[in-house]
């Protein structure tokens, strides 16, 4: 290997490092910042339902929506697609029965709310998983590099689609064209 050779490649393990840092070090603390501020305004609208009289305060229902909305304010920052599966794979066979029974009780007692209240408590629940799962998404390297694979692979694929349906009727005018000089030279 020659001098210019090792040069180049220092260089370019530099400029990895360097977007590594800068990916992990800032955009996943912007990332985690902007989590906890949708959640919080999710929360927010939550407490303003309540205010508004839709639904009590201490309605249990209510109460536990709004622990699951504190934790995940609070533990934001662990939140990871490692740690999803991990706990998925190792730890769900042990206190999944638990937790759903948990689920199970949670949707009992928002179902015996009114409508209205039931609906709103339900987007929130929604609303809050959403933005759990696209902040999983967004903070993963593997998944966004994924992603975007995927994206190029489906509009080439779009693409070669397009073109195969578009390319009889490209033909057509040619063919015609083609037949017309063929009478006009045969009628010499």
């Amino acid at each position: 290997m020659d001098v210019l050779t090792a040069v180049r490649l220092t260089r370019f393990c530099i400029g990895l490092l360097l977007l590594w840092a800068m990916f992990y070090l800032s955009v996943r603390s912007y990332l985690v910042d902007h989590l906890r501020q949708k959640l919080f305004a999710i929360r927010d609208d939550l407490f303003d339902f309540a205010a508004d009289d839709g639904v009590a305060f201490d309605d249990p229902a209510y109460v536990r929506l709004r622990q699951d909305l504190n934790n995940l304010i609070r533990f934001a920052h662990k939140v990871s697609m490692f740690r999803l599966v991990f706990a998925h794979w190792v730890i769900a066979p042990e206190i999944s029965a638990q937790q759903q029974a948990e689920w199970k009780e949670w949707l009992n007692r928002v179902e015996q709310l009114p409508p209205l209240a039931k609906r709103k408590l339900m987007n929130v629940r929604v609303d809050a998983l959403r933005e759990v799962m696209f902040y999983i998404f967004r903070r993963s390297l593997f998944l966004l590099v994924v992603f975007w694979l995927v994206k190029v692979a489906s509009l080439w694929l779009e693409a070669a689609r397009v073109l195969t349906r578009r390319l009889p009727s490209f033909a057509e005018p040619l063919e015609a064209q083609a037949r017309d000089e063929f009478r006009f030279a045969a009628q010499f």
